[in-house]
């Protein structure tokens, strides 16, 4: 697959960190995320984003901002399971049937407010599995 395809199918836009943070280029521009990379940075931005935070489209985001403050017990795990693969399913870029792995754990068994979730998919136009690792905060 040629880069401008790789751009057409999967976007471009303003390079974000994990935090969400806006980068520059050392010329003080905005670095960009395209291809691949911007669906990765795509998906993680749909997580991090509260469902109806954005008014313009309400049904973008996730609702994982719900288990902040819960009690950490195990079935947390399986809640940011759920909402995460719920979430990955508004993904258009994503292959239907795409979702191939979503696993949850404790990176720190002594400090259960953060789960780390391991995420597989696989993109449109394409057999080769994403691996996305995300952080959560409950």
């Amino acid at each position: 697959m040629t880069s401008t395809t790789n751009i057409q199918l999967y976007g471009s836009d303003i390079y974000l960190d994990d935090n969400g943070d806006i980068k520059l280029t050392p010329q003080d521009e905005f670095k960009t995320s395209e291809g691949i990379n911007n669906l990765i940075q795509a998906i993680k931005s749909r997580l991090r984003t509260v469902l109806n935070e954005l008014e313009l489209h309400p049904n973008y985001g996730s609702t994982l901002s719900g288990l902040i403050g819960k009690k950490s017990i195990t079935s947390n795990l399986i809640s940011v399971r759920q909402l995460v693969r719920k979430t990955l399913l508004q993904e258009p870029r994503i292959k239907e049937n795409g979702i191939k792995k979503i696993n949850t754990f404790y990176p720190d068994e002594s400090d259960r407010t953060k789960i780390e979730v391991s995420i597989s998919v696989i993109p449109i136009d394409s057999q080769v599995e994403l691996n996305i690792i995300y952080g959560v905060t409950v």
